[in-house]
């Protein structure tokens, strides 16, 4: 089974470019609704907020306004129905598709709190919100996706960090949460500094929601922005690093596949050049097997991490797996080739637990 993917919303409309990339690698593309721009259900946080200093779940629920949502550039809507209409032919093909926007509940409710289908938990969207809010290398490393931004050519600045309850720090009985980390950027105002804070800080909600959106419905999360990149890289080192500290060999194992990525490099300027039915034209049986194989290789490797006795033999089987890959993907490799798409294996930069089996597979470069 092919893979399926969210592209993660920012501020900006979303990229044509970054939907022909996306649908080159996965079966159908989810895109968030332009509506759906809220952290988490506003009647959740009350409640949420009190859990998170170890109180009862409030049992009223109700709405008070927006508690963090995205906001939008001055010509986001424009933009992003004139991509929407340029990809008319993947929509007609359903490989890419609009999520409905969530329809939050703005009465009172008394006992359980009314959630749309799929909403990822509040308390841990919330809660991991505010933790990379509150860390100054979280924050740095999301202000790099807002570098491009001209504060002096937006026109709507209410547009772009609308007003919400987490503009201010709640306490409960004088307690309250560390405060979110405020940019420090050299030669620009305070006021300025306060909007870009205030972007990131919407920027890492939008993101951990999403994540967890992707969690549950078993989605790709797929983004070309820097800030977006940085974080997604980030937890995953993080996750590495605690991989890494367990003692049990099937977990060291693991931590030695969270190395591991296929990736696909994909020239921009023929990807400029291609119409959204160039892309799809691409998708062919052997793409399709490729990305099927490309699916099966990681689900096959967790299974050979988690049941070898030992790291000859968690070598021995692995080869066998990238060698089948290699070879179902070659037609696929050589269809695109022309088009300036190469794919191949990578590892990250932690040590690798056989050094002689990272050399064999670094010659594979595709």
């Amino acid at each position: 089974m092919i893979a399926n993917s969210l592209i993660l919303p920012t501020e900006q409309p979303i990229d044509i470019h970054e939907i022909k990339r996306a649908l080159l690698t996965y079966d159908k593309i989810y895109i968030p609704s332009p509506d759906d721009r809220e952290l988490i259900p506003p009647n959740t946080y009350q409640s949420t907020f009190m859990q998170l200093f170890g109180l009862p779940p409030f049992p009223i629920s109700f709405s008070t306004g927006n508690v963090k949502p995205l906001g939008k550039v001055d010509n986001y809507d424009e933009v992003f129905d004139k991509v929407v209409k340029d990809c008319k032919d993947a929509f007609r093909q359903g490989s890419l598709e609009i999520l409905s926007s969530p329809q939050y509940t703005q009465g009172l409710t008394i006992g359980a709190t009314l959630m749309p289908p799929d909403t990822p938990n509040p308390i841990f969207t919330y809660q991991n919100y505010r933790l990379m809010c509150e860390n100054v290398e979280f924050m740095k490393l999301m202000s790099k996706g807002i570098e491009y931004l001209d504060l002096r050519s937006v026109k709507n600045i209410s547009g772009l960090i609308p007003s919400s309850q987490e503009d201010e720090e709640k306490t409960i009985n004088g307690q309250g949460r560390p405060a979110k980390v405020k940019l420090e950027i050299e030669n620009l105002d305070n006021d300025s500094i306060e909007i870009l804070s205030r972007l990131c800080h919407a920027r890492i909600g939008s993101l951990s929601k999403y994540l967890g959106y992707c969690f549950i419905k078993d989605l790709q999360p797929f983004t070309s922005d820097i800030g977006y990149s940085n974080i997604i890289s980030k937890l995953e080192c993080n996750f590495r690093d605690v991989m890494e500290e367990l003692s049990l060999d099937p977990k060291k194992q693991l931590s030695i596949l969270h190395n591991l990525m296929i990736n696909e490099y994909v020239n921009p300027y023929k990807l400029n050049e291609m119409s959204i039915n160039d892309i799809l034209k691409q998708r062919t049986k052997a793409w399709g097997n490729t990305q099927e194989s490309r699916n099966e290789l990681f689900a096959e490797l967790k299974e050979i991490a988690l049941d070898s006795n030992s790291e000859k033999q968690f070598e021995r089987l692995c080869k066998s797996k990238f060698e089948n890959f290699l070879s179902i993907s070659k037609d696929y490799r050589h269809e695109v080739r022309k088009l300036g798409v190469n794919l191949f294996l990578e590892f990250g930069s932690l040590a690798f637990a056989s050094n002689q089996l990272m050399e064999k597979i670094l010659q594979h470069l595709i």
